[in-house]
């Protein structure tokens, strides 16, 4: 399965070279024996662990270079060069400037591949047509107020910036941490069951804003994700753009849901979504022409 991105910035198709392709396409076959080795990677925990702390040792230090290589990683954006683990260099901060908030609405709230509905109800199609997301599932919770609201997808690859921050100016609840598995959130995977993002390990934190009501941002776990870190504190007011927490090593998932008639998406995330395909933003651009 090829994955074709749009960059937002040159508006170029892509072709996404995928993390460990191979394996991938292993994993998530319909077969009996893809289906076994799916359990043990997903619904055993001590897989993922051991693989992350795996890359907490200075052994891992020399998969840096190679991988910085191949996925074309800026490192002259990160504060510093230095890594002594392979997760610290996943981890790395940013310059300060390196990426600029936008001063209208609603913000990229990380590095990623996002995936834009205006109506939940009438246009999703996530990844494969005909197969919906239950949003009650997703959040364990009551979520009949985002009934014909707004939905936003990020999916975080490996050779992303893997921090992520407030998509508005607003004041966060603390963690709801809910368990599950850690499926991967790649399209390839998703494409066979989008419930997995349902079943995931994942984390809800309500935002409460002046004029958006309350946004859900969920943080969702993933294959060989070691954890999801938190940085922030509760119940403090946050300007868009301020850090989260940031998710250990794998591919990983942000998702931002807003209450009917709040947000109006930009025209081309609507459109390359509508069209199948994600767009390639960076934390702190833009994501709506307005506010409802």
């Amino acid at each position: 399965m090829t994955i074709y991105i749009v960059d937002r910035k040159t508006e170029k198709k892509l072709e996404e070279i995928v993390y460990g392709e191979s394996l991938l396409q292993l994993v998530y076959r319909q077969t009996i024996f893809s289906k076994c080795l799916r359990t043990l990677i997903s619904k055993l925990p001590v897989a993922s662990y051991l693989f992350g702390v795996w890359q907490k040792t200075p052994f891992s230090k020399k998969q840096i270079a190679p991988f910085v290589k191949k996925f074309l990683v800026n490192l002259d954006e990160a504060e510093t060069g230095e890594y002594p683990t392979f997760n610290d260099f996943f981890i790395r901060k940013l310059k300060k400037n390196a990426r600029p908030i936008s001063v209208d609405g609603v913000v990229a709230p990380a590095d990623g591949r996002y995936l834009a509905y205006d109506n939940i109800e009438l246009h999703q199609q996530v990844f494969v047509k005909g197969k919906k997301l239950s949003i009650a599932k997703l959040l364990s919770a009551d979520a009949n107020r985002y009934n014909d609201g707004s939905l936003l997808i990020a999916r975080l690859a490996p050779p992303d910036y893997h921090r992520f921050h407030f998509p508005v100016d607003c004041t966060p609840s603390a963690p709801r941490r809910i368990g599950g598995y850690l499926y991967s959130v790649n399209p390839v995977s998703l494409k066979s069951n989008i419930s997995y993002l349902s079943e995931n390990k994942r984390v809800v934190i309500e935002l409460e804003t002046e004029k958006l009501g309350l946004v859900s941002f969920i943080a969702v776990g993933a294959t060989n994700v070691g954890s999801i870190n938190f940085t922030y504190h509760p119940k403090k007011l946050f300007k868009k753009g301020d850090e989260i927490g940031y998710f250990s090593f794998g591919a990983s998932m942000v998702i931002a849901l807003f209450e009917p008639g709040k947000v109006t998406f930009s025209s081309d995330l609507i459109k390359n979504t509508k069209a199948g395909m994600e767009t390639l933003c960076q934390m702190g651009q833009p994501l709506i022409t307005s506010l409802c």
